[in-house]
């Protein structure tokens, strides 16, 4: 739960500094810690856990 607010807080403040630098055509990006469902994914990641990575890293 901690994450999931910490992930929103990250995308609502680069939202807003978006918004505060559009005039000056500055732009914002932030990078989230989450997973990527892929091919790799699953090699690295056990069968049995993959759900709890998911569910663990989910918005």
């Amino acid at each position: 739960m901690a994450l999931r607010r910490r992930k929103a807080a990250v995308i609502f403040l680069a939202k807003s500094f978006s918004n505060d630098l559009l005039a000056r055509e500055i732009r914002v990006n932030v990078i989230s810690s989450g997973t990527t469902d892929t091919p790799a994914f699953d090699k690295f990641v056990p069968a049995e856990q993959i759900d709890a990575v998911k569910t663990q890293f989910a918005m």
